[in-house]
């Protein structure tokens, strides 16, 4: 098999696995862009929804088959002002919520921003499949597709 041959076959697989995660009415979560903070008049930084896509582990698949790595993820909740932690890395959780709770996307949605498109035809081919890369795996993308959708459809 040839790299262009593996790109349609993953095409195919991913288009399966969008048929199924529907069938199976799998939860989607929601895919969101930055709006502009505004100069003149002062603005809230905020989410606005963009589109749907399934989690399968550290990738997205929206249902046009297509694949984005996972940016920032948050739920959309008004959270609650807590006087002992106050670290920076909370408050920007916090902000984060903030910003989806303005995007009026549905409380307690996952929010994704910071997604990156994955470019079938750019990833690393073997000579045999495409090769998914994180920061916990190096695997054929076909496997880490297939063994995320079951782990989705059959969790236990």
């Amino acid at each position: 098999m040839d790299a262009a041959a593996a790109v349609s076959a993953m095409r195919e697989l991913l288009a399966d696995t969008v048929t199924r995660l529907q069938s199976a009415g799998v939860r989607d979560e929601a895919l969101a862009e930055w709006k502009p903070v505004r100069r003149l008049l002062p603005s809230q930084p905020t989410m606005l929804p963009s589109s749907r896509a399934w989690r399968l582990g550290s990738l997205l698949l929206d249902a046009e088959g297509r694949l984005y790595a996972t940016g920032i993820v948050t739920r959309a909740i008004q959270p609650k002002d807590f006087n002992a932690d106050k670290s920076v890395a909370a408050e920007a959780r916090r902000d984060l919520q903030r910003a989806a709770v303005r995007g009026r996307f549905a409380t307690g949605d996952s929010v994704n921003v910071d997604y990156i498109p994955v470019q079938l035809e750019a990833l690393e081919f073997d000579g045999e499949n495409l090769v998914f890369h994180d920061n916990a795996t190096t695997a054929p993308l076909a496997t880490y597709i297939t063994d995320r959708l079951e782990l989705v459809l059959h969790p236990f």
